[in-house]
């Protein structure tokens, strides 16, 4: 038990430091899930304009085919 105690003086004798690997943490968990989140995005982004130049082409494809 008094490891135990000793270890949380030194917990809360280095608070500063604490707060700064909490900090640092914090940053990097945020950093990360804004890449996923671009990720995502992209991905989202890359099939919406696959589904949307389907469709226009097969608009162009139509009236290629109505002036026949």
């Amino acid at each position: 038990m008094a490891d135990r105690i000793d270890e949380m003086r030194a917990m809360l004798a280095d608070l500063d430091g604490q707060q700064r690997r909490e900090a640092n943490a914090y940053t990097q968990g945020y950093r990360d899930g804004h890449r996923s989140g671009w990720e995502i995005g992209y991905g989202h982004a890359q099939h919406e304009m696959a589904s949307e130049w389907a469709d226009l082409a097969d608009k162009v494809r139509a009236v290629g085919r109505s002036r026949r």
